[in-house]
């Protein structure tokens, strides 16, 4: 999947804070249209800043479930996209990437590009 850059920079990404574990990661989503939020301190604080960019006509890109799935099945989706399109009156368009768990597998820092398939 390759997204146009001029698409690009007016998107944002939504990452729970322990994925940006260290200063160099934090550094990076902070100069790449990453929105960090800590689940546990501000939800408000996150949700007011992802309306904030949607509310200026920019994209943003939420995974649904909230992490990745350990066995390639869906599981529950969480509200807080659902809740922003309804009260800001934004469109959803929904995406799949297929095989993403055999490119991506847990704990592995690097995609494994042998497991590939477009």
């Amino acid at each position: 999947m390759f997204i146009k850059n001029k698409i690009m920079k007016k998107t944002y990404f939504y990452a729970k804070k322990k994925h940006i574990g260290n200063r160099f990661l934090n550094f990076l989503a902070n100069k790449n249209n990453v929105i960090v939020v800590d689940i546990n301190k501000d939800l408000k604080k996150s949700l007011q800043k992802m309306a904030a960019v949607l509310k200026s006509g920019k994209n943003m890109i939420i995974f649904p479930e909230g992490t990745r799935s350990t066995d390639g099945e869906l599981g529950d989706y969480k509200k807080t996209f659902a809740i922003l399109s309804s009260e800001l009156n934004v469109p959803i368009v929904p995406v799949a990437i297929e095989g993403l768990i055999k490119l991506f597998q847990r704990g592995v820092l690097f995609p494994d590009h042998s497991k590939r398939s477009v």
